[in-house]
């Protein structure tokens, strides 16, 4: 086996990640992280008038089974119920829920109407509403976000997409043009290429193993320099039988 091939050409990947480390690290401590955080134009949704109605559907009356938790979440000031059949640690993570109005007990698919509205409420720029779509998991540009989301689009300079929960309209994130950037430069200081939003990831792993490639070949490598010192600094004395021949 060449050691020598194969240190060369890890030394080439490891130094070249290297440098994007640098970069992106330049980059974050140049950043302006509250502009690089896409919200510009975000403004908290104001909560309105949300105290419990005096009459609700009963909880148990909801046509599901097996539900792991239900709560109640206002919409545009009217009530709902969330019923969730599969519940996880982090909101980001996959969660099977279904909606039902807490008046009727009805199940309800919010249309884009009511994911339109909500986003305004979130949004103080100039830009105009050019599209509303629903985005299936992963969404690209929320690393990381592992569940069904509506992506509400805005024509203002910094390109503002608005992205909401599918299940409760819940604003998820504002991703403009700064917030891009900044999810590039995470995707290449982490390795992210395969956009999990996490740090621990295959590629990760795979360039741990080339570095420590890199270092059991470099001290191949130099062994045999030594060795090959060594042995020109002192040459081996012929034995008896040799020198006689």
């Amino acid at each position: 086996m060449n050691f020598r091939r194969w240190h060369k050409w890890l030394s080439l990947v490891v130094a070249t990640q290297l440098v994007i480390w640098l970069g992106t690290g330049l980059y974050f401590a140049l950043a302006d992280h509250s502009k690089a955080a896409g919200n510009t134009y975000r403004q908290p949704i104001e909560p309105g008038h949300q105290e419990p109605p005096a009459r609700l559907a009963d909880i148990a009356s909801l046509p599901v089974k097996n539900a792991k938790a239900v709560r109640l979440f206002y919409l545009q000031d009217m009530p709902f119920y969330l019923v969730e059949r599969h519940t996880s640690a982090h909101a980001s993570q996959p969660r099977d829920t279904a909606v039902f109005n807490a008046f009727t007990g009805t199940p309800v698919q919010l249309d884009e109407s009511m994911i339109k509205a909500q986003a305004q409420r979130s949004y103080s720029g100039p830009g105009n509403v050019l599209s509303v779509r629903l985005t299936e998991s992963p969404v690209a540009e929320i690393p990381g976000y592992r569940n069904a989301a509506w992506a509400v689009t805005m024509d203002d300079a910094l390109a503002t997409t608005i992205y909401l929960r599918a299940d409760t309209a819940q604003i998820i994130a504002h991703v403009d043009d700064p917030r891009r950037l900044r999810n590039l430069m995470f995707k290449l200081h982490f390795m992210d290429y395969a956009n999990e939003g996490s740090f621990n990831n295959l590629f990760s792993q795979l360039f741990g193993l080339m570095a420590l490639l890199l270092t059991l070949t470099g001290i191949w490598w130099l062994f045999r320099i030594q060795k090959a010192r060594f042995s020109r600094r002192y040459p081996r004395k012929p034995s008896p039988a040799q020198a006689s021949l």
